[in-house]
């Protein structure tokens, strides 16, 4: 029998024997012990760059698996391009992984924060206090430990296939992070084009009252106003599709827009 805990460790009993798996908080926290022999291990670890799991039997240490991290060579682009945009002021990751493992991928990716040795409520408690500060905090995850994260973002993101796709507001179909910079970009045009389209319909509103109490309008200044509504109207609401034909045109001739967040790479970093 097996008993898991998600962002933790594993407990299970073999052959009548306690084993337990997992970071070494856990082991800690149920009760495992260090022999001597294990000691310069454990500080080894803290120092390398590597993740270790560790491997408990009857509550006495007796090995680690060393886990090396590994980055994708564009996983830094994926991040520049985030950092490129206008309304994204912080990045951060946030890991249940060592100290030394969690800050050398962040120093590798040029993000702006490590927290490390977090459990899941850790994670959630991390970005409630970034949203008590006035930030609005959009959280990237792929895993189980991730989902008391999901609920607490003000937006959730996960990948296609992972653990967290029936929790997250928002899946990513493709098995990576390559079009992150550009569904940002994407929500930020949305928003300036819901605040164009609002300021096009609210003002003739305005100037046709203002006119007809004010300025003694008639009807054909109001045709006129009414006119010019639904031109400004009709084109914002066409200028998506008219930008997405320039960009299908670019593509075609193999060329790319850096100004629209298009990276053709893939990361596997967290992201707040």
């Amino acid at each position: 029998s097996s008993v898991s805990q998600a962002g933790f460790g594993l407990t299970a009993e073999i052959e009548g024997r306690s084993v337990l798996v997992g970071s070494w908080r856990w082991i800690v926290q149920n009760g495992g012990a260090m022999p001597p022999g294990v000691q310069g291990v454990r500080k080894g670890s803290c120092a390398s760059d590597a993740s270790w799991v560790w491997v408990a039997v009857d509550g006495q240490v007796q090995g680690a698996v060393e886990v090396q991290l590994s980055v994708r060579p564009e996983a830094a682009a994926v991040v520049a391009a985030l950092c490129k945009l206008p309304r994204i002021q912080k990045l951060l990751i946030l890991s249940g992984d060592e100290v030394a493992p969690t800050a050398a991928v962040a120093e590798q990716l040029g993000i702006d924060e490590a927290v490390a040795e977090l459990s899941p409520s850790d994670k959630a408690a991390r970005i409630a206090a970034l949203q008590a500060e006035g930030r609005t905090v959009c959280f990237v995850g792929d895993g189980l430990n991730d989902l008391v994260a999901f609920k607490q973002a003000d937006l959730s993101i996960a990948l296609q296939g992972s653990a967290a796709t029936e929790t997250a507001q928002i899946v990513l179909l493709d098995p990576d992070l390559c079009y992150l910079p550009k569904l940002f970009a994407l929500g930020q045009e949305y928003a300036a084009a819901h605040r164009a389209l609002f300021a096009a319909v609210l003002t003739p509103g305005v100037l046709c009252a203002l006119g007809v109490f004010w300025l003694g309008f008639g009807l054909p200044q109001m045709t006129l106003l009414d006119a010019v509504d639904v031109g400004l109207g009709t084109s914002i609401a066409v200028r998506p599709w008219q930008r997405q034909r320039r960009l299908l045109a670019l593509q075609g001739e193999g060329e790319v827009l850096a100004a629209d967040g298009v990276v053709q790479s893939a990361a596997s970093v967290k992201a707040v």
